[in-house]
């Protein structure tokens, strides 16, 4: 297999000469002229180009692959198309997660946060019903009746709290935080967006490192 041609260009250090090496297999012509243009930057792509032939030639397939891929992003950054993709890939990370993480934690936060006030409905209900009896026994049979009743209603509401408590601490078990916003759940969609940013970003340092 002959090897392609390769020229490379080389500045002489005392003068604006430059040195054009032609390579043919194993033959080197060197021939020397001055660049038409002064710019530093125009000299520095000539340099750069004759390397980049100069490498290709001794290069396998998947490496010339590799070489060209990376070229062409270099390109698209140049003209900021690399900056404006990751920006979209960022955006479109963070309103997707956020959906999955509202989907998936949402729903059972939700779950839980029902569970929670249904137990406290039937709480205050309990507590309303033996209230409503001991009225009712204070006007209907008279105080002295109405003092065993007031016993029974501390007894059975105290029960009836208790029982709610528990539930509670077996909710903070889970989540610590599930009432952080009252009857609300915390995991709403932008609380989820803001979440998948803080994994990107230091904003939750402060949470993990104290």
């Amino acid at each position: 297999m002959n090897t392609p041609p390769v020229d490379l260009h080389y500045p002489s250090r005392t003068s604006r000469l430059f040195y054009y090496l032609h390579l043919v297999g194993k033959t080197i012509r060197i021939f020397s002229y001055y660049p038409l243009s002064n710019e530093p930057e125009t000299i520095t792509k000539q340099l750069i180009s004759g390397f980049k032939d100069f490498t290709k030639s001794g290069l396998s397939v998947g490496e010339k692959v590799s070489f060209w891929v990376y070229g062409k992003v270099a390109s698209l950054s140049r003209k900021w198309i690399t900056h404006y993709f990751l920006f979209f890939v960022i955006a479109a990370y963070s309103l997707l997660g956020g959906l999955a993480f509202h989907y998936i934690e949402g729903r059972a936060e939700k779950k839980h946060v029902a569970d929670i006030l249904n137990n406290r409905k039937d709480l205050l209900l309990q507590i309303r019903g033996r209230t409503y009896t001991v009225l009712q026994n204070f006007r209907d049979i008279g105080p002295l009746e109405t003092q065993e009743d007031e016993e029974q209603w501390m007894g059975q509401s105290t029960k009836a709290l208790r029982e709610y408590e528990a539930v509670l601490k077996e909710y903070f078990k889970i989540d610590a935080n599930i009432l952080a916003k009252g009857d609300k759940p915390d995991w709403d969609y932008w609380s989820s967006v803001f979440y998948c940013g803080t994994i990107y970003t230091t904003i939750g340092e402060f949470h993990l490192y104290q």
